[in-house]
């Protein structure tokens, strides 16, 4: 129902092959890359979904303008949408042009829904991305076209590496990774430790000197503590 919705609200044919990015409007995100896909497959429907940061404030805003007003037909940006699920649904194949990656987290969320995917051969990607089996791995234009084409063309590939993405993305359930961490955690507490830097020294005078990455820091140091509060509690209450 949400595939069809979706393809509906923006004018996609049910039977039309969809490659699709679910990202911010950032050159870090490969939109060149995604761009010039769109112009060696005319026949096949890219779709962009996500806002751009910060609007005209953003250092590459009228470069990122350009592109966008000058996509070849076939590309749609949807900006962003309420319902991320839905345009997970409506696509076939995930394709990340990603120059850089923490993660991926949109490429979780596709693999959750059983898409295949084409993806920046990246170093974190390495240890639970494999190239041909739960993904397909590229590294220049060329090596895009021919994955993409290949996915494009074989829907029976596109089925087993969704498949097999699927099941690695079980293994990453937040449910699965919360028991893991409070596992962590108490068998942490049972050791005894030396205090760590940030006990030591505190985070306060790291903010002023390091800006919004020191208040990242920070908002996981007193996570840590609140959880470790929870964990005390939960022991001394049984």
């Amino acid at each position: 129902k949400k595939r069809k919705e979706f393809r509906k609200q923006y004018y996609i044919g049910s039977k039309d092959v969809v490659v699709y990015n679910v990202a911010e409007v950032i050159m870090r995100k490969g939109l060149d890359t995604f761009m010039e896909m769109a112009r060696r497959f005319p026949e096949v429907k890219f779709v962009w979904t996500g806002r751009q940061p910060l609007g005209v404030l953003s250092g590459s805003y009228r470069k990122l303008r350009y592109m966008m007003n000058t996509a070849p037909g076939n590309v749609i940006f949807t900006g962003f949408v309420d319902d991320i699920v839905a345009a997970h649904c409506a696509g076939d194949i995930f394709f990340s042009p990603t120059r850089f990656e923490n993660e991926c987290i949109a490429l979780l969320e596709a693999a959750s829904v059983s898409n295949a995917a084409v993806v920046s051969d990246l170093p974190v990607f390495e240890g639970w991305l494999y190239d041909g089996k739960n993904c397909m791995k590229a590294s220049s234009l060329d090596e895009y076209e021919k994955k993409i084409g290949a996915a494009v063309k074989n829907r029976a590939l596109r089925k087993r590496l969704g498949s097999s993405a699927r099941k690695m993305a079980l293994t990453k359930d937040i449910r699965k990774i919360s028991k893991e961490l409070i596992n962590v955690y108490e068998i942490a507490m049972k050791q005894k430790s030396q205090r760590s830097f940030l006990d030591k020294a505190g985070i306060v005078w790291m903010i002023p000197v390091f800006g919004f990455s020191s208040m990242f820091v920070a908002f996981l140091y007193v996570k840590d503590r609140i959880l470790m509060n929870l964990i005390k509690n939960r022991r001394h209450s049984r």
